[in-house]
């Protein structure tokens, strides 16, 4: 297994329920071998090399549980003006416009951002299948959601019979793929049905963009608005091949048989009390992006109602196309900032066992435990108060408080830098 190194520290977050004082945390390789109180260390690891943040609070690693990395390169590049569909075309002629080794390049770029920030695994989705290799040589773990298009009868490169060829190769490398019927918008319902049954018969995560948009709930209750132009514009027209559901996005997906207990619902900003409850019964899980969703100015999210219905929420980032940096750490304090309600614990569990859960990795990442990954953010926090059980996870996430290492599947990256 390698070297041993013993980390020390002001306080070890466990987990979002346990804070050891003093706590020490010991790992060789990618795994953690053992983390206690001060008093349980003694006569063990003779020999390993100490590394001394006895100063600084340790949390476990953050897990990312939506982001597009491949758009990394779109930061500060597409504004929000007017609608989300106005967006979105400018978005797709923005990157058509790119190259795979551009997306590539960006995939590389994100995948660092987030290893410096704290990030040691992402729910990461792409319609660029190209860069599966770019992130699994990043050292990044968790789930890639290959995207899934077809609308109208319109053919696609990205398909379910695709996937179904290369799915062998993609399987032996070192990330786990999962498919991701892109949204309401693009899939239509056959791709919808074929994706959630392809995703039950390989023992796949699902992961859709769903009830994102006011404009996408008028296109499935009405057939009209901004995205249906957008698509009677295009080859195959809505008209003659597409009749709207009339229901909204959450009812027409459980209609489809989407939703269950590995399925990912990308944001979910626009939801009934219905709806909240056929994502309760079926046990989906929900990736909320809190400065995403103030980037499209949309209405209050309904994260404490999921949360009351026993809902699996995750925070994401989204992609840099709609926010200024993948820092999950910034993610908890916006979240903290809009929704004071929720405490600092349970903003750190939706930031790491949460999002583990979500994606089917809370075997290797989300706490910090003998036998996952050696996976850990150090923070230094504001002022000079003496920290406590109490107050750890709190003065972890105060905006002055600052990320002084990270450890990520054991290796050191460097401090946070402005990106």
């Amino acid at each position: 297994m390698g070297s041993t190194t013993v980390v020390s520290s002001a306080a070890l977050v466990v987990d979002a329920d346990t804070v050891i004082l003093g706590g020490w945390l010991a790992f060789s390789g990618d795994e953690i071998v053992g983390c206690g109180a001060p008093g349980e260390l003694e006569g063990r690891f003779e020999g390993a090399t100490r590394w001394d943040l006895s100063d600084l609070i340790l949390l476990p690693a953050f897990v990312n549980a939506h982001t597009h990395l491949c758009f990394s390169h779109l930061r500060h590049r597409v504004p929000f003006r007017d609608t989300f569909t106005a967006w979105l075309i400018e978005v797709g002629a923005t990157a058509l416009s790119d190259s795979d080794d551009a997306f590539a390049a960006a995939t590389r770029e994100g995948a660092a951002e987030c290893m410096r920030t704290g990030t040691a695994a992402v729910g990461d989705a792409t319609p660029r299948w190209g860069t599966w290799g770019t992130l699994d040589e990043s050292g990044l773990g968790g789930v890639l959601f290959l995207e899934v298009f077809g609308f109208g009868g319109a053919g696609s490169e990205n398909t379910v019979g695709q996937l179904e060829r290369e799915l062998p190769e993609l399987a032996a490398k070192r990330l786990a793929i999962g498919i991701s019927p892109h949204a309401p918008y693009t899939a239509d319902a056959q791709t919808y049905r074929d994706c959630a049954a392809f995703a039950r018969a390989n023992d796949m995560r699902l992961m859709t963009h769903l009830a994102e948009t006011a404009e996408e709930v008028e296109l499935l209750q009405h057939g009209h608005g901004p995205l249906a132009d957008f698509f009677n514009l295009r080859a195959a027209p809505l008209g003659a091949s597409w009749q709207p559901p009339g229901m909204s996005p959450i009812a027409y997906a459980a209609s489809l048989g989407v939703l269950g207990p590995t399925t990912l619902i990308a944001h979910a900003n626009y939801v009934s009390s219905e709806d909240i409850g056929m994502m309760a019964d079926a046990g989906a899980h929900v990736a909320f992006c809190p400065r995403s969703h103030a980037f499209f100015r949309h209405p209050r999210h309904p994260v404490e109602e999921f949360l009351n219905a026993a809902i699996n929420v995750a925070l994401g980032t989204d992609s840099l196309a709609s926010n200024d940096s993948l820092s999950m750490l910034e993610e908890m304090r916006d979240l903290r900032q809009r929704h004071p309600a929720i405490q600092p614990h349970v903003a750190l569990r939706m930031a790491t066992e949460n999002g583990a859960k979500a994606l089917g990795i809370e075997s290797r990442y989300g706490t910090l435990a003998p036998g996952k990954s050696a996976s850990f953010v150090a923070i230094r926090p504001a002022g000079k108060a003496q920290v406590t059980r109490e107050t750890a996870m709190g003065a972890a996430l105060e905006g002055e408080a600052e990320i002084e290492a990270s450890l990520i599947a054991g290796k050191r990256m460097p401090a946070d830098e402005e990106t």
